[in-house]
């Protein structure tokens, strides 16, 4: 199996918790619990839903990644695919969600490596433990990650402390901008902290959905850091992660069998 450890622990992030945010009252006046509140409401409307995520990851010897996915999802169905179309190293690979199995499609090797969705393991063990994003979704405190194909902001960062920071314009509409503290006294975490823009689903022609996500680490800024120049505004400025949710769609009939579909050739490995 093809270990690429940058792009993927943030892909597995994504595709596992599949972090799509998605009304009357006054736009820029609205507490972070309350927009919470709206993004959950708007989900449990949606059958299904398709986007282009994109953005980049940065390693931590400096290279970046860029990244293009084709993202569909079935909530109901607890069904998800996402087509990597970059980063150029795994380009032409998808990757499936179907309840409580993963399909890891390689398409060099025409190979379909099957493991169970709670298993760090899933996606080439390239989710990492310190990541703490996602850690408390399941049943109990004591239970493996149980990763749903929900949209739901407030259940992906349960445990989390949500603030808003501010309104802002966005290509596809004003937006709030959310930011979600890791608050948790895990040592050594990946993510200290994310930064969303949430388009204002209060507006008319508006809905509740991403428009973009940023994930800072501080230990990573600090190391970046010049000695003169230790403001936290600098600390802070550049994010390891940024994604992009573009051409967000819902309830577009999408048929779950076409989500289902593997090369009849390819090879099954079943590692569960």
């Amino acid at each position: 199996m093809n270990h690429y450890h940058t792009p993927y622990w943030l892909i597995s992030f994504v595709i596992w918790g599949f972090l799509v945010l998605s009304g009357s009252v006054l736009a820029q006046d609205m507490s972070a619990d309350a927009i919470l509140a709206e993004l959950e409401e708007a989900t449990n409307t949606i059958i299904d839903s398709q986007f282009l995520l994109t953005g980049d990851i940065t390693d931590a010897d400096g290279t970046t990644y860029t990244l293009e996915i084709d993202v569909q999802l079935m909530p109901e169905e607890e069904l998800a695919y996402a087509y990597i179309i970059q980063p150029d190293a795994i380009a032409d690979n998808f990757i499936i969600l179907d309840g409580d199995v993963v399909y890891n499609y390689q398409y060099l090797t025409n190979q379909v490596i099957l493991l169970p969705a709670d298993d760090p393991d899933a996606l080439g063990g390239l989710l990492p433990a310190d990541a703490n994003v996602g850690a408390d979704i399941g049943t109990d405190a004591d239970s493996n990650q149980d990763f749903d194909v929900q949209l739901n902001l407030s259940l992906l960062f349960e445990g989390w402390q949500p603030s808003v920071e501010g309104y802002t314009s966005t290509p596809e509409g004003d937006a709030y901008i959310l930011r979600f503290d890791n608050v948790s006294e895990q040592e050594d975490i990946l993510v200290d902290y994310v930064r969303a823009q949430v388009l204002d689903g209060s507006l008319e022609q508006q809905t509740w959905a991403p428009y973009q996500l940023e994930f800072f680490s501080l230990a990573d800024a600090e190391n970046s850091t010049s000695e003169d120049s230790t403001s936290e505004n600098s600390a802070d400025a550049t994010p390891i992660a940024t994604l992009i949710f573009r051409d967000f769609v819902r309830n577009v009939g999408l048929n779950p069998e076409d989500l289902r579909y593997l090369p009849p050739d390819a090879e099954i490995i079943d590692e569960r």
